[in-house]
């Protein structure tokens, strides 16, 4: 959980893995950092069994993305 002048965050910090494995977790209710190995080779593989890139669709990000 977090807090900003305008903002509260819900939840804690953690890493999650190429495969939605969860890493580590910072569960303090303080500030901290927290680190974890990744491995690239798993990171290539999981892209590769998902192929989620070709289902992209740029155009669809315009409304996301827009200027308020």
């Amino acid at each position: 959980m977090g807090e900003e002048p305008t903002i509260q965050f819900m939840g804690d910090s953690f890493l999650v893995g190429p495969g939605a494995e969860i890493y580590t977790v910072l569960d303090e209710p303080i500030e901290g950092y927290t680190v974890a190995t990744i491995d690239l080779d798993d990171v290539r593989k999981v892209r590769e069994d998902r192929q989620l890139i070709q289902y992209r669709e740029p155009l669809a990000y315009r409304s996301v993305v827009k200027k308020y």
